[in-house]
């Protein structure tokens, strides 16, 4: 290989990083503190497993005010790497959503023949 294909070979390898760096800082937002760098190479590095705020409103269909209410009130769990970035873990975020299922009344009355059943059962020992 020539030097002209070797430095080619290393400009496409550092565009490619370059943009995938890119995509994920994109990803995390527009609002990024400047003089905190630890806070910003941990957050790149766990990206895929957070979302922003913006994201979160969009998956859930609110506003950022209603999004920052839920937090003040501690309804909902965030992390804070810094004081401008509000990061929610995937996971946590689908917890959250399943933790306030409504049942269905087939579902209620399916826990009710259970829980009559048992005191059935417990009466009759």
């Amino acid at each position: 290989m020539d030097n002209n294909a070797r430095d080619q070979t290393i400009s496409n390898d550092v565009l490619a990083q370059l943009c995938e760096l890119l995509v994920k800082t994109q990803q995390l937002g527009s609002h990024q503190p400047s003089g905190n760098a630890s806070a910003k190479s941990e957050v790149t590095k766990n990206s895929e497993d957070f979302l922003t705020s913006d994201e979160v409103c969009e998956y859930l269909q609110i506003t950022k005010a209603c999004l920052y209410e839920k937090v003040r009130n501690g309804d909902f769990p965030v992390y804070k790497p810094s004081p401008k970035i509000l990061l929610v873990k995937k996971q946590d975020l689908l917890s959250w959503i399943e933790a306030g299922k409504v049942s269905s009344q087939s579902e209620l009355e399916e826990r009710a023949q259970q829980i009559s059943l048992s005191n059935s059962l417990n009466r009759a020992v």
